[in-house]
């Protein structure tokens, strides 16, 4: 029932009660000890000493709010920070944290001096895509998605509920401008396996308790079956993907020609560069919670996903343009006999035909001297490199 928006807001009032749980948890253990070793010296000074007593105090739950009392207490706390968020025209307490981001104090009752990032950490967006890229890369990245664009399912599985939640929740934004219309699940409860042999398309995530259980759920009958027709897996932990072994599709797919290979690798070494600083909130999630990114790792994942988007357009054809009416030229309106309203009808091959044609025109210059005369330069040029790398090696060793 949380908004993907709102995820980041969810997380830190829930962690404010956490915090304000076990700090007023921790006062009533430490004056239950003192009084329970008070009340043990006054019963030796009158006689045997009744246990019972003790069993009460250790036993008894001192916890300021119940569990119905915090679902109370929790969407006031989310509504008023939401507040605070949006009416930008206030003048609240600010600061900067370590990592440079710009924080809002927040005073709610007694839950006060809290801070929250500026902007608010995008879980979906921003940790997610992080998870996905630190666990597979991106080029490999790229190949999920476009298995997922040709309607192919994927289990992402680990151990983190954070991290196989936000990954699943992240594909969602990454297949912009295209929708997932089939079946999704973040988190598969493990009553619900049976799920991973459907023929619909899905994309589901599943928390493992243990690595054993994670070895398990990779082979289990059911998954070894469905990567035979179309399911392929994530596993974050093992940071290893194992692809579908329907052979039509698969191939299909590393054999498409991929313009951004050098763009994405380039941005995957910057990514693992800014990761393995000490202070990066990128490796943990509850500091990701609490500081967010910094400026320098916040346009970094929004180069990545504008990049993917990007390409994801061209796939569309002149239907992605900016004009709202482009997709017109595919097909044609008309009145459906039964319900009396237009309905769009798509012509494929109308679609088809400019990449088809576009195919056609680089098979033909493929076969020019112009054509041969480029690829010429390029291998003299890629030999004169070497030549001089080796004759560079040579100078720096002697």
């Amino acid at each position: 029932g949380i908004e993907l928006n709102d995820m980041a807001v969810h997380f830190s009032a829930l962690q404010q009660l956490i915090d304000q749980n076990r700090e007023e948890e921790s006062i009533r253990t430490r004056f239950r000890r003192s009084t329970n070793n008070n009340f043990r010296k006054l019963s030796r000074s009158h006689g045997p000493h009744d246990t019972r007593f003790d069993e009460d105090c250790e036993g008894e739950n001192f916890s300021s709010s119940s569990i119905g009392e915090l679902s109370k207490i929790l969407p006031t706390i989310e509504e008023k920070l939401k507040g605070i968020i949006f009416e930008s025209d206030k003048d609240y307490n600010k600061r900067t944290s370590k990592n440079g981001q710009s924080q809002i104090e927040v005073n709610i009752g007694r839950f006060s001096k809290h801070y929250l990032p500026l902007p608010l950490p995008d879980i979906p967006s921003e940790w997610g895509v992080v998870c996905l890229c630190k666990a597979i890369q991106l080029p490999t990245l790229m190949h999920v998605l476009k298995l997922l664009l040709l309607e192919r399912s994927l289990l992402i599985i680990g151990t983190s509920s954070e991290e196989v939640a936000s990954s699943a929740c992240s594909l969602l934004h990454l297949l912009k401008p295209f929708e997932w219309e089939s079946v999704f699940i973040p988190l598969l409860p493990d009553s619900m396996l049976d799920i991973l042999g459907s023929p619909v398309p899905f994309i589901v995530g599943a928390v493992a308790r243990s690595d054993e259980s994670l070895v398990e759920l990779e082979n289990n009958p059911i998954v070894r079956t469905a990567l035979k027709e179309g399911l392929s897996i994530i596993n974050l932990d093992y940071k290893k993907f194992v692809p579908t072994t329907e052979q039509s599709i698969h191939s299909t797919i590393l054999n498409c020609h991929n313009p951004m290979v050098s763009e994405l690798v380039f941005y995957q070494s910057k990514l693992n560069r800014l990761v393995s600083r000490e202070n990066s909130s990128l490796n943990s999630f509850s500091l990701f919670i609490q500081h967010g990114v910094t400026t320098e790792e916040g346009k970094l994942i929004e180069k990545i996903r504008a990049s993917i988007e990007k390409h994801f357009l061209t796939l569309s054809g002149s239907a992605a343009a900016t004009q709202v009416d482009g997709f017109l030229q595919y097909g044609q309106f008309r009145r459906s006999d039964t319900s009396g309203e237009f309905e769009f009808e798509l012509f494929l091959d109308k679609f088809l035909e400019p990449f088809r044609a576009q195919l056609v025109f680089q098979e033909k210059l493929a076969g020019t001297q112009l054509f041969h005369s480029y690829v010429e330069e390029k291998t003299e040029r890629l030999l004169m490199f070497s030549k001089s790398n080796r004759n560079a090696r040579f100078i720096a060793d002697w």
